[in-house]
């Protein structure tokens, strides 16, 4: 018997362990495919990280073995590594990265001279604007990156 406040909201049980592995040992196999899976776990794990990443492929497997098992008409279709690119709506891209730079303080991402210049440890420190169309740092002009050996 319980007598402090109880959590309905999550989950009744924590499923079956076997099952539990085996979807991980796929979900582990299929993040290093060149499969829609694959693309899956390579997009969630910049930004959730390896673990959830797994338990989010493990989910997409048992959603396609469900529907598999109870249509015996489906049939599994590959969509491939490009699919998330190809429906990927660039109207919507376009103004969400907009909206990340006016986040960032910028004004406009039409007038580039109008973004910080993170070259510089203190950009806005004792710098006048150079004039339109020079380039924000004079000593980047022949820039190259070199690499230590």
């Amino acid at each position: 018997m319980q007598s402090g406040a109880k959590n309905t909201a999550g989950p009744a049980g924590k499923g079956n362990p076997w099952l539990k592995g085996a979807l991980g040992e796929a979900a582990n196999a299929a993040a290093r495919t060149d499969t829609f899976l694959g693309a899956r776990y390579r997009r969630i794990v910049k930004r959730r990280g390896h673990a959830k990443a797994l338990v989010a492929v493990a989910r997409s497997i048992l959603v396609i073995t469900w529907h598999l098992i109870n249509d015996p008409d489906a049939r599994y279709q590959e969509l491939g590594t490009d699919w998330h690119q190809r429906h990927l709506n660039p109207a919507r891209k376009t103004r969400d990265l907009v909206r990340q730079l006016q986040a960032l303080g910028t004004t406009s991402p039409s007038h580039p001279l109008s973004w910080p210049d993170l070259s510089h440890p203190h950009p806005q420190r004792n710098r006048p604007a150079p004039p339109y169309g020079a380039p924000a740092c004079p000593e980047k002009r022949g820039f190259s990156v070199q690499h230590r050996r």
